[in-house]
């Protein structure tokens, strides 16, 4: 019998597999992979591409000169820079700063100086030359799991306006011009992100997110914006499906992050299919239909589960407007919920026909269905006053 190491190479490809385990690489046994690439030059040869998969596809790494420096190593090396498709940029920080020292530490030079920039530049031109195209997440956060935040001093890290990472981030994407196949903005963690975004940082990223996303991003990018102010809510736009999702506590009319963002560039996409969960949409009927879905003259699906009314009394104006323009082919409704007054102020959900919990439709049931809601949801409401 051969000995392992006398094998075909397709052989110790097997083994590779089989070592690490799990349909995903976020369930492979990694340290198995790392004990193993080292055990024999043949398996490391075997083993190189699982392990470049195991732990460089996807790249987190803070705004720290040490970290990004190693982003741009990590590219830069024959065997693994292939590897890397995405790269999430953290602003982070161990410690809260109050107002007073803040102004001192955003002056932390290697943003400000551009050399931040000028790195990322580098690590995007190495992925573009490598044929690949990038996902780029730039999100505030407490830290803990991305690259070098152990190396962060505490109370001597600065601090990163995320606006102005944003800014530098897809300026070194568009100099580099990397193909950017998926943009996410995340502020998470709400016990941070009120020392991350105050409320002058919330009007300095509206002018990143307006500037940066208008000029450069075009229908066929997939993006992500999560947080707002509650920290909860997203909004998020698939290129290839044309699928526009909402989700969170609130999805509000107007002073609020996310809504900006959805007003200055998410309401101006070919939207498809519409998602909208766990939401508490602000405004009226009329202001929510002329909000979310006459901008959208292709709809042709929509899924509302868990969706809140907070200034109209039931959900006949919607339901109506999307029943008489739009020529909607599938729809799946439940939980549709409206605010009442009634000495205390409370809540009802909205009956759907038959008594069921969730009316789906296809085809020609769509629009009669949608009218017979209609006259549901008044009756509902008439009858939730009583």
């Amino acid at each position: 019998m051969p000995h392992l190491l006398d094998l075909p190479p397709e052989i110790h490809c097997l083994v590779a597999e089989e070592v690490a385990i799990g349909d995903e690489p976020d369930t492979w046994d990694c340290k198995s992979v790392q004990s193993l690439r080292l055990a024999r030059k043949a398996l490391y040869a075997a083993s190189v591409d699982i392990f470049g998969i195991a732990f460089f596809v996807k790249r987190n790494h803070v705004v720290s000169r040490y970290s990004i420096g190693e982003l741009l190593t990590i590219t830069e090396h024959p065997a693994f820079g292939p590897c890397v498709r995405s790269v999430q940029i953290e602003v982070s920080c161990k410690e809260t700063v109050d107002s007073e020292t803040r102004p001192l530490v955003n002056k932390d030079v290697f943003v400000c100086s551009g050399s931040f920039c000028g790195v990322m530049q580098k690590v995007f031109e190495n992925m573009k030359n490598l044929g690949n195209s990038v996902d780029i997440v730039v999100c505030a956060s407490e830290g803990g799991g991305s690259f070098g935040w152990k190396k962060l001093a505490v109370g001597k890290d600065a601090f990163y306006p995320i606006s102005h990472t944003l800014r530098q981030t897809l300026e070194a994407a568009d100099l580099s011009k990397v193909t950017v196949r998926d943009l996410s903005i995340e502020l998470r963690d709400c016990e941070c992100t009120s020392f991350f975004v105050s409320q002058g940082e919330v009007d300095a990223l509206e002018e990143a997110v307006a500037e940066c996303l208008t000029a450069r991003i075009d229908d066929n990018i997939n993006f992500r914006f999560a947080g707002g102010d509650d920290c909860n809510s997203s909004i998020s736009y698939n290129a290839d499906e044309r699928l526009l999702e909402l989700h969170g506590d609130h999805i509000q009319l107007e002073d609020d992050c996310s809504d900006y963002v959805f007003d200055n560039w998410i309401a101006n996409r070919p939207v498809r299919r519409l998602d909208i969960s766990d939401c508490e949409l602000y405004g009226t009927g009329e202001e929510i239909v002329a909000r979310y879905f006459k901008p959208s003259r292709d709809l042709q699906e929509i899924r509302f589960d868990r969706v809140l009314l907070d200034k109209d009394p039931d959900w006949s104006a919607i339901l109506n407007y999307l029943a008489d323009h739009h020529d909607l082919v599938r729809c799946s409704l439940s939980k549709l919920e409206c605010w009442i007054d009634a000495g205390i102020r409370g809540q009802f959900v909205t009956d759907l026909p038959g008594g069921y919990a969730t009316f789906d439709a296809e085809g020609d049931a769509v629009t009669p269905g949608l009218r017979e809601i209609a006259i549901l949801s008044k009756k509902s409401a008439a009858t939730s006053r009583l």
